[in-house]
């Protein structure tokens, strides 16, 4: 099966000859195979290495290979990046068998020479629910189209138009731009296909880990946008336009293209749409649209292992309550030191009362071991914000409406929440009777979730006017949220 219309969700293999960069002239016949459960897979009849080379690396135990090239019985050329050796017989007089993984798959019309070499000018992106979150239709179906045998059917499509934005923080552009296809034997059937596509256009030719990074924060975007998991779903990298001479002697622009498959946390299946958990499609905030890439991509670093956490609770599905629930906390504090900080002193006056207390500290008839635990630990931490303190700051950055429309009792929900992180963190039996259990602890996972969800769209430039708005007409939102007012 062609690799070409397919995409990460997908399965397929591709036969051909494939050789390393540096032994073009010692091919191997074999297969790579793209699927959900084993990833990519070569398999490979005969030594793709010199019989000589193979003997040295398996006495160096090194069977890894940065890239492999294919090129496959329908034309294309193939680029294996990552690879390793899982596998192999070498038994004499037999024909070798070898099988290797690799972490990416490039089929096109390019053979990359080695991992500087796999480089873009631009790339298309197709994420899940891409074209739900756009919400534009090019088709338009006349049902009374009146024709001179009758009345019949009638149907446009009708481009949309192609939306730029400028990114300055990645020195690039991202289109919003739409695919058309048309299948049809011309008597029984015809089919018309309409994909949205994010490009992204940097100012220079970008590696391939690049893009990757920009992918992942384009789907981390969408995913706190409509409140359910958004995966890569097909990825063709582009080269830079050139002239191609046509058959009757005219030059047209061209591209050089190449389809990217990989299989990173990506499901078996392709997930279906949850309508109600979306909370902004583009026309809401199309008009925002720059500043939040801007704001997102430029403040990722400083919140990636926030986001990674929040976003963990969305794709994780079902799992455990106490589980989701201390990672929510986690994500509440991680907010808070990346935004807001958090010290009751500067750093120059808590150094001289640190040294105060390590002083009297080490004066003390104490165990050795605790002292320098008491030192190392709550002594020089012993500057930072407790967690109650934070968790009451964030809340009272918000808009009353908003807060309000969230958690009506601050201190007490506080209270209640950080109560129950200490019995579940340490097994604080002080804490157990004002900890949640049960139902309750489902409950403030979820109202947790949402508070971290308001916050980072917040960090990505939305008003608390335009959060409260759009929470108040989520039913999905609302009804989770009036499950937890007791808490």
């Amino acid at each position: 099966m062609s690799a070409e219309n397919l995409t990460l969700f997908d399965e397929f293999e591709l036969k051909g000859f494939w050789r390393l960069p540096r032994s073009s002239d010692q091919q191997s016949w074999g297969s790579v195979s793209f699927s959900r459960d084993s990833g990519i897979t070569l398999e490979l009849i005969g030594n793709i290495a010199g019989s000589q080379e193979l003997s040295q690396l398996m006495a160096l135990g090194d069977l890894s290979e940065p890239i492999i090239q294919g090129f496959t019985a329908n034309g294309k050329n193939v680029t294996l990046q990552d690879c390793y050796v899982t596998s192999g017989q070498y038994h004499f007089p037999g024909i070798p068998i070898q099988k290797f993984a690799a972490s990416c798959l490039f089929v096109g019309d390019i053979a990359f020479q080695s991992e500087q070499d796999i480089r873009f000018a631009s790339l298309l992106v197709n994420l899940t629910c891409l074209e739900d979150w756009v919400s534009i239709s090019p088709f338009n179906v006349d049902r009374a189209c009146i024709t001179p045998s009758g009345r019949g059917v009638s149907a446009t499509y009708a481009p949309a138009p192609i939306i730029t934005v400028s990114i300055p923080t990645l020195d690039s552009e991202l289109q919003l731009v739409g695919q058309f296809e048309m299948r049809a034997d011309r008597r029984r059937e015809l089919r018309w296909f309409y994909s949205q596509y994010f490009r992204i256009i940097p100012s220079e030719l970008q590696p391939w880990e690049w893009f990757l990074d920009v992918i992942v924060g384009l789907s981390d975007l969408l995913t706190v946008f409509m409140w359910q998991p958004i995966y890569a779903r097909r990825v063709i990298g582009l080269g830079s336009e050139d002239q191609e001479m046509r058959r009757d002697g005219r030059t047209a622009p061209r591209r050089d293209s190449t389809e990217v498959f990989w299989n990173f946390l990506t499901p078996q299946t392709e997930p279906e749409l949850s309508e109600g958990n979306i909370l902004f499609r583009f026309g809401s905030i199309q008009e925002d649209i720059p500043s939040l890439l801007e704001n997102w991509f430029s403040r990722r670093r400083d919140l990636e292992p926030v986001v990674d956490l929040f976003l963990g609770s969305l794709y994780a599905g079902k799992a455990h309550d106490a589980f989701q629930f201390l990672a929510m906390t986690r994500v509440l504090e991680g907010l808070h030191r990346a935004t807001i900080g958090g010290q009751y002193h500067s750093d120059s006056d808590y150094d001289s009362y640190r040294a105060v207390l390590c002083e009297q500290v080490n004066l003390l008839a104490a165990d050795n071991d605790w002292k320098q635990k008491f030192i190392n630990g709550e002594i020089r931490w012993g500057n930072q914000y407790s967690q109650r303190r934070r968790y009451r700051d964030l809340l009272r950055t918000m808009d009353a409406n908003l807060r309000s429309l969230l958690i009506q009792d601050v201190d007490g929900f506080v209270n209640r929440i950080v109560d129950t992180r200490n019995y579940l963190t340490h097994v604080d039996e002080g804490s157990r009777a004002n900890a949640l259990h049960g139902a309750d602890l489902t409950l403030a996972f979820w109202k947790l979730q949402i508070l971290a969800g308001v916050l980072l769209l917040r960090e990505a430039g939305l008003s608390d006017d335009q959060i409260f708005r759009t929470l108040s007409n989520n039913s999905n939102i609302m009804l989770r949220l009036n499950q937890a007012r007791h808490i």
